[in-house]
């Protein structure tokens, strides 16, 4: 399953990276997330029908954290270059993530994951503190926000795939409470925000979409076979990801980031060991 979570963290990268390209990112995001629902809907015979098992509570919870999440990531964007939000965002969720699985989901850790998770801390401490200047204030808080959200809804849906939840019908449980919460933040003019989006901007959503679906997919197709810190650590390969990404989006990363990338890369070696 290493495979399958690196996949997923490119996966989702490249959908954050295609979101942060675009003026209306509230409007966009709504669009993706939407896309993503009704994929995940068209999916369903994949995996046998629809079933939650008994986890239905968890999945709900897990669609209220992810709603916040999309949100968060909204004010994210807006606010802070995507390679140091990035990092303290998957960061903050990791760290959180692994005292939650050791304490009360049983998960442990052995000398190769401590080093493992131990450069991957490195990596974001680095990528973190290597744009102080431009990344201060409101991208801080709101970057650290949304990590808490990847964290609750990280947590949630491993509960739920423990009780016999079907990752498509999990995310799509999940996604029918998350986009209503998305249309909050636009008001009533939802309809003429979407018309409004300038044609390549409207297809990067549509595309984000579809790759944001594929990327929950097989994530939560490993986090059903994976403990919840390990899975979360292998999937934050993205963060190497968002650093070819933040080329594409003209953001320049310094040495300093670069090194922070091959830390975090070595880290996810160090756990796939």
């Amino acid at each position: 399953m290493v495979f399958v979570l690196v996949f997923s963290a490119c996966l989702h990268a490249t959908w954050n990276g295609l979101l942060k390209k675009c003026g209306d990112k509230a409007t966009c995001i709504l669009l993706s997330f939407t896309t993503a629902a009704v994929t995940a809907a068209l999916a369903l015979p994949l995996e046998g029908g629809y079933s939650l098992g008994s986890g239905a509570r968890w999945a709900l919870f897990a669609g209220v954290a992810e709603g916040f999440y999309a949100i968060l990531l909204t004010k994210t964007l807006e606010n802070a270059p995507l390679g140091p939000a990035y990092a303290l965002m998957r960061g903050l969720a990791m760290a959180l993530v692994w005292g939650f699985s050791t304490r009360y989901l049983g998960e442990t850790i052995g000398a190769m994951q401590a080093g493992g998770i131990s450069l991957i801390f490195l990596g974001f401490f680095v990528n973190l503190t290597a744009r102080t200047g431009r990344f201060r204030g409101a991208g801080v808080a709101w970057a650290t926000s949304c990590g808490v959200a990847i964290f609750a809804y990280h947590v949630l849906y491993d509960l739920a795939l423990r009780e016999g939840a079907r990752p498509i019908s999990l995310f799509l449980t999940s996604s029918f409470v998350s986009v209503p919460m998305m249309l909050v933040p636009l008001g009533r003019n939802v309809a003429a925000r979407i018309r409004a989006l300038p044609p390549p901007e409207r297809r990067r959503s549509l595309a984000a979409g579809f790759i944001a679906f594929a990327s929950f997919a097989l994530f939560l197709r490993a986090l059903s076979v994976t403990p919840p810190g390990l899975a979360l650590s292998l999937r934050n390969a993205s963060i190497v990801f968002s650093w070819g990404l933040g080329l594409w989006l003209g953001e320049r990363p310094t040495l300093r980031e670069t090194l922070a990338s091959v830390a975090i890369f070595a880290g996810v070696l160090f756990l796939a060991a």
